[in-house]
């Protein structure tokens, strides 16, 4: 009985030695990272590498017209601002403003504009 138990035991243990070195194997080819590839899928990864290429090619075009575009919008923005900024200026130093009760009047009429308030105690102008 002994030795039918010793028997078990030694086959046990070339069997759990054998399943460790068959997932060590395993385990080794899988971190090659390298995969077997057949030779009539090879013009398929190579169209798919193509592709991602192309798209990712387009993206980056993409993103820099859209830099583009908002550097000109940017640019464009702040020839406007300082027109504006001159045109207003202009007409403070002109002092061509009508009075406060002359805007209240014309925001009740509906009038829609820049209105452009100068409080002569602090000698602060202030646009709303």
């Amino acid at each position: 009985m002994d030795d039918v138990l010793l028997i078990v035991i030694i086959v046990a243990v070339f069997i759990a030695l054998f399943f460790a070195a068959f997932l060590i194997v395993k385990a080794k080819t899988k971190s090659k990272g390298g995969a077997e590839v057949k030779p009539e899928n090879i013009e398929v990864l190579a169209d798919y590498v193509r592709a991602q290429k192309a798209h990712a090619d387009e993206e980056r075009r993409i993103k820099l017209l859209k830099q583009a575009d908002m550097k000109q919008k940017l640019e464009t923005f702040k020839q406007t601002k300082e027109q504006l900024r001159d045109k207003l200026k202009g007409q403070i130093d002109a002092k061509e403003w009508k009075p406060l009760e002359a805007v209240f009047k014309s925001a009740d009429k509906g009038g829609v504009g820049i209105y452009i308030l100068y409080n002569q105690t602090k000698n602060k102008y202030y646009i709303y």
